[in-house]
């Protein structure tokens, strides 16, 4: 048996507030643009309670961008710009994982007793990333 697992989020924001001096200023902000989340099991023909599943696959698209608040300006820059990514992970039997061909995907992997985890990150566009004087004076 197979179960499923989707999320699809249009647009999402994240803003992190550092309470400097007693004055709550914007630190960070990490735009979620559109995001796909599926996640898929596949289990044991009969499963046991706390069972193994034989197989678990995530796949994560997102668009995604990140801005650092600048005080001098009182306005938030770029810091990483808008991009998008696509997240792999892996993990079942060493069985399977040659069964599906997992090995032969460009994956990253590591194995422990039987189980294997591969790991993937890829884009077809450019990562971007701005950094500044004023964004390394934020983080000091």
């Amino acid at each position: 048996p197979e179960s499923q697992v989707r999320v699809d989020v249009g647009q999402l924001r994240l803003t992190v507030v550092n309470d400097a001096e007693g004055f709550n200023l914007p630190f960070a902000s990490l735009s979620l643009l559109e995001m796909h989340l599926l996640r898929l099991q596949r289990l044991p023909e009969t499963p046991t309670p706390g069972c193994v599943p034989l197989r678990e696959a995530t796949v994560l698209r997102a668009r995604a961008a990140v801005s650092v608040y600048n005080r001098e300006v009182a306005a938030f820059e770029p810091l990483m710009e808008e991009w998008g990514l696509c997240l792999k992970v892996w993990k079942g039997s060493s069985e399977e994982y040659e069964r599906e061909g997992a090995a032969g995907g460009g994956m990253d992997s590591a194995s422990s007793g039987g189980l294997v985890e591969a790991y993937r990150l890829s884009s077809n566009e450019v990562l971007n990333l701005n950094v500044t004087e004023a964004h390394m004076d934020s983080v000091a």
